[in-house]
């Protein structure tokens, strides 16, 4: 399906808004990418515009194989990362990708890094909403998938918790589920509990960007971006992930998606014992865990070797399961 024909049906579902035309379609690499808007309401009146990108092939006109939303991390946004990720898909796997801007996060609106009104609302809710919609549209019988990083993993888990039904696979990629336990101290969290009420803007530990990768190539131009956020985590957005990762688990038991997680094991952000207990205690019968030696949080990315290893086993774990869903 033609991307313009799905941009069209989209505004039925989500209030879909044209964007500038001088940042509409791109191909590169056999691959097209739109950007489109939508509107989203939320609680007590409030209204948000959301960034968000699709990508396909440019000459195919068939239906695709699958479908594969992205969920990125917190102070980050559908970057450059994403895009080469995002076109290695469509074109190893036939699928369609979709993704957009959390609320507070690269061209979608919403105070700076700051969540209004809880986790699950904010974040987890526009996701949902993305995903039905465009599963609506591209085909309601094709595989979804869902991948996230960082904070857009934990999003993800969320999200299959609430709607089991939409996701044919999860993949997480260095999930928050565990904080660094120098973060999470118990001063940390009565702040950041007192605060989100009295200061909610007051900016906590400020995250070292050089934990990112060990490629410091491309690290350096990320501390330079300004579409990222470079400051610390705010106090109401500190304390409701604090919340929405205290809920999830106890509620590990309820996950039953067939789901890939990936971390590193010098990942100083968010840590891999997270990831491993959470892969112990969830229900589903088809679950991997993939531990990159060395690697530090963002695998997309890491150093080449890394990178690529990541990409690949994604790429083939998507391949194994749209060909058992056919």
């Amino acid at each position: 399906m033609l991307i313009a024909n799905v941009l069209a049906k989209l505004n039925m579902s989500l209030k879909f808004v044209p964007v500038d035309s001088s940042e509409g379609v791109a191909v590169k690499d056999g691959v097209k990418s739109d950007r489109y808007n939508f509107n989203m309401d939320f609680s007590k009146g409030r209204k948000e515009l959301f960034a968000a990108r699709i990508w396909s092939k440019a000459d195919k006109k068939d239906d695709p194989k699958g479908l594969v939303f992205l969920s990125h991390g917190f102070a980050e946004y559908i970057n450059d990362a994403y895009d080469n990720v995002a076109r290695t898909f469509v074109n190893a796997l036939d699928v369609v990708v979709f993704a957009h801007d959390h609320v507070g996060h690269g061209d979608t609106s919403g105070q700076r890094a700051q969540i209004s009104g809880s986790f699950q609302e904010d974040l987890v809710r526009p996701v949902l909403e993305h995903c039905r919609a465009q599963k609506a549209i591209l085909g309601p019988t094709l595989p979804l998938f869902i991948l996230g990083h960082s904070m857009g993993g934990l999003i993800t888990v969320l999200a299959c918790l609430e709607d089991s039904d939409l996701f044919t696979g999860a993949i997480l990629n260095a999930p928050l589920i565990e904080i660094d336990p120098s973060l999470a101290t118990p001063l940390n969290l009565f702040l950041a509990k007192w605060l989100s009420f009295f200061w909610p803007s007051k900016q906590l530990d400020k995250l070292d960007e050089n934990d990112l990768s060990r490629d410091k190539d491309k690290v350096a131009p990320l501390k330079l971006d300004p579409k990222r956020y470079h400051e610390g985590m705010k106090a109401k957005q500190a304390y409701a992930t604090l919340l929405a990762m205290e809920s999830l688990e106890k509620r590990f038991k309820d996950f039953k998606t067939p789901i890939l997680i990936q971390h590193g094991s010098k990942d100083k952000l968010t840590r891999p014992e997270g990831s491993q207990k959470l892969h112990d205690k969830i229900s589903s019968e088809d679950k991997i865990i993939t531990v990159y030696d060395s690697a530090f949080h963002n695998l997309f990315i890491e150093i080449k070797d890394v990178s690529d290893k990541v990409v690949e086993e994604e790429v083939n774990w998507i391949k194994e399961r749209i060909q058992q869903s056919a």
